[in-house]
């Protein structure tokens, strides 16, 4: 049994998005069983909120995209290549409107698991104190200053995971995708320093791969390796766009 806590875009990137394919499944059943006990707090839950609407047209927009993609290959192929491709069209298009409505489902699924998740506090105290971080251009704030969501995440968790003035007696985990806020500059795999003894204190760790936390097949984590790998780049340069607009809107 483990503590843990995602950050938005591992809720939208894996969760919602089921990549790769079936890790929803199992990542549901091992919450349902208990053996992963969920933290989540008002700033993920409003992330969340933002981005929803944009996320459930994201996953309809990649599920028609396959009709689109092989119509464009029908083009290179032989007609009995063609007809192949035109049974496999009418097998696609006849379970899109089916493929987006479980995608629908899973949004309400996951919305529920959040519902039902251990809150964990984010008080005026923590944001003074992250604040401060960002004065000191400590870790999350190393390579941007509007950290103060992804930091108060972090403190947040830390915070109710010692309350009782001792570590926690299960093992913590925290996992996101963004390192160039948590990870050691030339190691996205290891959590900055500036964050290392807050992190001790609460007993928990810091993932990039959710697959470390999960108890996963081989298979899948190789492919979560893969996905990681041709995903986070262009993520984070959608999030530095998002965060540039809202800027420029105010």
């Amino acid at each position: 049994m483990v503590d843990l806590i995602l950050d938005t875009n591992i809720w939208i990137s894996h969760i919602a998005k089921d990549k790769p394919a079936g890790i929803f499944e199992i990542f549901k059943k091992q919450v349902n069983d208990g053996e992963v006990i969920l933290l989540i707090n008002d700033i993920i839950i409003d992330e969340w909120n933002r981005n929803k609407s944009k996320t459930i047209k994201n996953i309809s927009n990649e599920i028609k995209e396959t009709s689109k993609n092989a119509l464009r290959i029908k083009t290179f192929l032989s007609e009995e290549g063609k007809e192949k491709i035109n049974e496999l069209l009418g097998e696609i298009n006849s379970k899109e409107n089916e493929r987006i409505k479980l995608a629908e489902n899973r949004i309400n699924e996951i919305e529920l698991m959040m519902a039902n998740a251990i809150k964990t506090e984010v008080t005026d105290k923590m944001k003074v104190q992250v604040s401060n971080w960002a004065l000191e251009k400590r870790a999350p704030f190393k390579q941007k200053s509007n950290s103060v969501g992804d930091a108060l995440i972090l403190l947040s968790t830390v915070i109710h995971r010692t309350k009782d003035g001792s570590n926690h007696y299960r093992p913590g985990f925290f996992v996101s995708f963004n390192h160039t806020d948590y990870a050691q500059e030339n190691d996205s795999d290891e959590i900055h320093e500036d964050l290392q003894d807050l992190l001790d204190d609460a007993n928990l760790l810091y993932k990039r791969h959710i697959g470390e936390v999960l108890n996963l097949t081989p298979e899948l984590n190789v492919e979560i390796e893969m996905y990681i790998d041709n995903y986070v780049e262009s993520y984070l340069e959608e999030q530095a766009e998002m965060r540039a607009e809202i800027r420029r809107g105010k």
